[in-house]
């Protein structure tokens, strides 16, 4: 398979004055949103645990029988027949910066792109290890509507 590969100035608008990179154009891509999407997905299956869902199985049927095709649900389905429970991995999503680029350059374009951006804001989501925003936001909900506050 030959695969063509382009070199762009990334972060510039100067020949040569930005960080060079390199692109491969896809014909089809996943972003961030598909991903956040099918682990939410999964998440909500998996809460229903009167049901007892084998979610491996469901990712399977899902690959075949289903609207929700694609390379990322075969890989999603082959993780959840290794561990249905994921207890060894953290609930901590990194950010490898592709996000956060589609982002930026989408504010520098002035278009929308509501889901990609809220799928990065649970990325940063998941690595707050302080929570204080969340403690705060838990505070003011308390204050003005009597909302219960979880303590430690």
């Amino acid at each position: 398979m030959k695969i063509p590969i382009y070199q762009v100035d990334a972060f510039t608008d100067k020949l040569f004055g930005g960080n060079p990179a390199a692109v491969c154009p896809l014909e089809e891509w996943l972003p961030g949103a598909m991903m956040q999407a099918i682990a939410e997905g999964f998440a909500l299956l998996r809460g229903k645990q009167e049901f007892n869902l084998d979610l491996a199985q469901i990712g399977e049927l899902w690959k075949h029988g289903s609207v929700v095709r694609s390379w990322l649900l075969d890989l999603t389905a082959d993780a959840l027949k290794a561990d249905q429970t994921l207890e060894n991995i953290k609930p901590i999503v990194p950010d490898s910066g592709e996000g956060r680029w589609t982002a930026i350059e989408a504010i520098d374009q002035g278009q929308a792109l509501p889901v990609i951006s809220m799928s990065l804001a649970m990325r940063f989501a998941s690595q707050d290890q302080v929570g204080y925003s969340n403690r705060l936001l838990s505070m003011m909900r308390n204050a003005f509507g009597g909302h219960a506050v979880a303590k430690k």
